[in-house]
């Protein structure tokens, strides 16, 4: 099954081995990078990107993959050390590094899996409504927002309530590309809000959410949160 950035493949228990990855590129300390950021930073928000896809759905991430495309030290040590502080629990990584050519611009590529039974998918009514949580930003802006950012803390609220039909976070698509594949794989569209936002611009490492929840449904965070829309028509007869 391939539902928005993750794969959950079927097991012989009924459960899903979920995964979802991210990769960064050209954001860094070395030479050639087209952003300068900490290297910590750029392991830290690599990260997130993953581990946010797979508890929107529920899923508790087992173990991680971490592939950076630089040398062990003092790259490689940077990004890891971002990636751990990012982790809200301790996971086994396998990790690779480049050992035999030098490099002049920092590549990170991250995934992590997980085993379960995917939650928060669809099942929309008309009515619902649809909110954007965090900022959408990308490059130097998401250095500048870090407070206002989707975080795995918000998902985890977010997911936890019973109002909250389904939460999926927002990347380099956009808001509206994620809108339009989230409410046509449920059969559903959606009644858009005046509301400002550049739809089509890039939302960078995860840093927001479109949420669909029960009217007058959304838990209080602690992020910027704006209602963008409502489900206008759904599959089911409401």
């Amino acid at each position: 099954m391939k539902h928005r950035d993750i794969t959950a493949v079927p097991m012989a228990n009924g459960d899903y081995l979920v995964t979802a990855c991210d990769i960064c590129a050209s954001i860094g300390e070395k030479s050639e990078d087209a952003l300068y950021a900490p290297a910590m930073v750029v392991g830290a928000f690599t990260a997130r990107t993953p581990l946010l896809e797979l508890y929107a759905v529920g899923i508790t991430p087992l173990t991680g993959v971490v592939t950076i495309g630089g040398e062990s030290a003092p790259t490689g040590e940077k990004i890891l050390a971002g990636v751990y502080q990012e982790m809200d629990q301790v996971l086994p990584l396998t990790i690779s590094t480049e050992k035999n050519m030098p490099t002049t611009m920092t590549s990170v590529g991250i995934s992590f899996h997980g085993v379960g039974q995917p939650i928060k998918v669809g099942g929309f009514k008309t009515g619902d409504e649809v909110w954007l949580v965090g900022h959408p930003c990308v490059g130097q802006a998401v250095l500048h927002h870090q407070g206002d950012l989707l975080n795995i803390h918000t998902v985890k609220k977010l997911v936890e309530s019973e109002a909250v039909k389904e939460v999926l976070p927002v990347g380099s698509s956009g808001v509206l590309r994620e809108c339009e594949d989230m409410v046509l794989a449920d059969q559903a569209s959606m009644h858009w809000f005046d509301h400002g936002l550049d739809l089509e611009a890039s939302a960078g490492p995860s840093t927001a959410a479109v949420v669909v929840c029960s009217p007058g449904g959304l838990p209080k965070v602690l992020i910027p949160c704006k209602q963008i829309g409502t489900i206008e028509k759904t599959r089911f007869s409401d």
